[in-house]
């Protein structure tokens, strides 16, 4: 560093601010970023919950009007897609 003050007063000084901004602006981004994954994550379980829940209640009408088959294939999918769904999400969470 000492040699870039020899070129120019005050140079090295410039370098280092200049690095420094750099690093807080690249840890802003990432700050940024990581809010946007949480509240795209946090909109998919909510949707996920509310697609479930009616599909539950479509599979209770079902049962509760005599229509048993329907009603437990609807029930027995939603669950199958919610497994389906963590387990997918807590692969692309470990890559």
């Amino acid at each position: 560093m000492r040699a870039y003050n020899e070129v120019q007063e005050g140079f090295a000084e410039r370098i280092m601010r200049r690095f420094e901004k750099q690093g807080d602006h690249r840890q802003e981004l990432e700050r940024v970023e990581q809010q946007q994954v949480f509240r795209l994550q946090r909109g998919s379980q909510i949707a996920a919950t509310i697609i479930t829940l009616g599909f539950g209640g479509m599979a209770t009408y079902l049962i509760a009007n005599g229509n048993d088959v329907s009603g437990l294939i609807m029930v027995g999918t939603s669950i199958l897609g919610l497994v389906w769904a963590n387990r997918r999400t807590q692969r692309k969470l470990k890559e």
